[in-house]
């Protein structure tokens, strides 16, 4: 009895011994699932979801749309962009980590390209952009992706130069031009 009482108190010492490492592990994987890529990539998706819809085609877009929360702050103000690339979707390819940060690979489907608010270029092609995403003070922020121009749908695009049709008269015909080829890819 004494030998099985002895091992059962090295047992309990062992047991009890492990629990401050078991505890120290439990603790360190929920750190790293409040630090997990699954917020950075809500971040991107956000971005670019609302870059789709338009968000970056003016300044009036980008303040109201509040695309600028996401980016990091002091990183530079989005870029006057005098085209766009018109495409179908995206989709969030691939997820790693990258020194204090994360990198997220996206791809877009291409249609085209909207040079100058008038010529219209039908392409067809994928193209992938790495966006960086770093933690500051807790949350994740996109570093400004200011070498990508926006990437918005054929609606978006129709929409946009619809309004253009309205306030600039002088470059009327065309924008209805670039606005029946973009109506005819979308069917």
């Amino acid at each position: 009895m004494t030998k099985n009482k002895t091992m059962l108190n090295l047992m309990c010492c062992l047991i009890l011994s492990l629990m401050p490492v078991t505890s120290l592990c439990f603790a360190q994987q929920a750190d790293l699932k409040l630090k997990n890529n699954n917020s950075a990539d809500k971040i991107i998706q956000t971005y670019c979801n609302s870059d789709f819809n338009g968000a970056r085609l003016s300044n009036k877009n980008y303040k109201e749309s509040g695309i600028a929360t996401i980016i990091i702050p002091g990183e530079g103000a989005e870029p006057g962009w005098d085209t766009a690339t018109i495409v179908s979707g995206f989709r969030l390819l691939s997820t790693s980590p990258s020194g204090k940060g994360v990198k997220i690979t996206v791809r877009y489907n291409v249609i085209g390209e909207l040079d100058g608010a008038s010529e219209f270029t039908k392409d067809n092609k994928t193209e992938d952009y790495v966006f960086h995403v770093k933690q500051v003070n807790n949350a994740w922020k996109l570093v400004n992706p200011d070498d990508l121009p926006p990437h918005i749908s054929a609606e978006t695009a129709i929409r946009h130069l619809e309004h253009l049709v309205k306030v600039q008269k002088e470059m009327r015909a065309e924008n209805l031009k670039t606005i029946k080829k973009l109506k005819e890819i979308k069917k």
